[in-house]
């Protein structure tokens, strides 16, 4: 029976056990209800630019492909959501056991150095979206660190035992990202906390930002202007690991614009 069929099934309640029934429709309502956005907003974001080709396409305000978010990924990210308020939380109550830590709000923080052209357009919780204009680049910010003297952005991941395991330091992938949040805050040093989804232990790494870094995504930006202005399609990356997660993977196989 194919997807089509099946949802058709369910919805008539036919030939189909009552458990599985049920369980069939607990997913489609949780799979529904998700709504999965078919055009993402054309601002750069810091998680979204390790490949150009990716960049050009939400530059281009191009429709993801329709394949459809199953519920297991909706519940993955909804308890990594979750996960990252706790945390949060846990850090906030540091100071308060006489820990030399402070959780910063990320407002307060722009508020006070004003990095250029950052500005707060929402709160999500602990969390902070921002905008920066210089760049046309919005992100979400976990927080800021102070300890001691000095102050990091801290950038919180969740993951698979299996990716757990063999976590030895920052994962490439999220070396752009940590260069996005030196670049608009202004802060040098990143704190990354992966989070075993399985079990909850933890790790953590320190990400020192480079100036040489900071130009790299500066030049990347660059280029992929160039490359809309002109109706260039630009280079993919062919990194596996940010493929297998990549919303245009068919249109990209396809070399469509």
């Amino acid at each position: 029976m194919n997807l089509k069929a099946l949802h058709q099934a369910i919805k008539k309640g036919g030939e189909i056990s009552v458990e599985q029934r049920f369980l069939k429709q607990l997913e489609l309502t949780i799979q529904e209800g998700e709504g999965t956005q078919k055009i993402p907003s054309k601002n750069y974001k810091p998680s979204s630019l390790n490949c150009p080709r990716q960049m050009f396409y939400y530059r281009r305000g191009t429709a993801i492909d329709p394949v459809p978010v199953s519920s297991s990924l909706v519940g993955v990210a909804q308890s990594g959501t979750d996960r990252h308020v706790r945390i949060q939380k846990a850090i906030m109550a540091m100071r308060k056991r006489g820990y030399d830590c402070d959780y910063i709000d990320v407002a307060e923080f722009i508020k006070k150095f004003k990095p250029a052209g950052t500005e707060v357009v929402g709160k999500r919780g602990p969390e902070t979206k921002c905008y920066n204009r210089i760049y046309d680049m919005s992100f979400m910010c976990d927080g800021i660190l102070r300890i001691g003297k000095e102050y990091y952005v801290l950038e919180i991941k969740t993951e698979s035992t299996f990716k757990f395991t063999s976590r030895f330091g920052v994962d490439e992938k999220h070396y752009a990202q940590a260069t996005c949040y030196s670049l608009l805050l202004g802060l040098s040093k990143i704190i990354f906390l992966y989070e075993n989804r399985d079990t909850c232990t933890k790790k953590t790494f320190l990400f020192d930002v480079s100036e040489k870094m900071r130009q790299d995504i500066k030049d990347k930006i660059m280029y992929v202007e160039g490359c809309v202005k002109d109706d260039i399609l630009p280079a993919a990356c062919k990194n596996e690991k940010v493929c297998a997660y990549c919303g245009y993977s068919l249109k990209c196989r396809m070399n469509v614009k």
